[in-house]
């Protein structure tokens, strides 16, 4: 596809691959920047976001692409896929990965007309979101995450060590 952009933000170190990249004869269409502070005007200016994780947790910038109304391509790996699912705004590629499947999912949502519906779903959904959460939600994650570390706790949800 000539016209598709990848621009990659992360961490990591580019250079492994950009060299991949150049190998595969795509290193033309790949920007790969470090962390930066204008993520959301990206997000605004991209039309589709490519979720490839392999192992996350949760994934809050897949929430964070649906606020932009950015439709979504994730793993099924990503904790928070589920909600590309229920806002019906974007798609989710099963586990276990398979490349073919997911480069399929991937022109599809660069070639549908879709992609005006799936943005419009996603602003919707973080809306609500954004309405029922009273700010204690990342609060509650963080808290049953510590519990099962630990593995010790009360029927109440107290834990032990306290």
């Amino acid at each position: 596809m000539p016209n598709v952009r990848l621009v990659a933000v992360g961490q990591d170190n580019p250079k492994p691959f950009n060299k991949l990249a150049e190998k595969l004869g795509v290193g033309k269409h790949l920007h790969i920047s470090t962390g930066r502070s204008d993520i959301p005007q990206l997000m605004q200016g991209a039309d589709v976001y490519v979720h490839p994780a392999y192992r996350e947790n949760t994934g809050l910038v897949l929430l964070e692409a649906l606020a932009s109304g950015l439709p979504v391509l994730a793993t099924a790996t990503c904790g928070y896929a589920y909600h590309i699912k229920e806002a019906d705004a974007g798609r989710v590629a099963d586990a276990p990965f398979s490349q073919a499947a997911f480069d399929a999912l991937f022109y599809e949502m660069v070639a549908t007309q879709q992609r005006d519906a799936w943005s419009q779903n996603g602003i919707a959904y973080a809306q609500q979101l954004m309405r029922a959460n009273d700010g204690s939600a990342e609060a509650n994650i963080l808290t049953a995450l510590a519990r099962q570390k630990t593995g010790r706790h009360t029927q109440d949800g107290h834990n032990l060590n306290d």
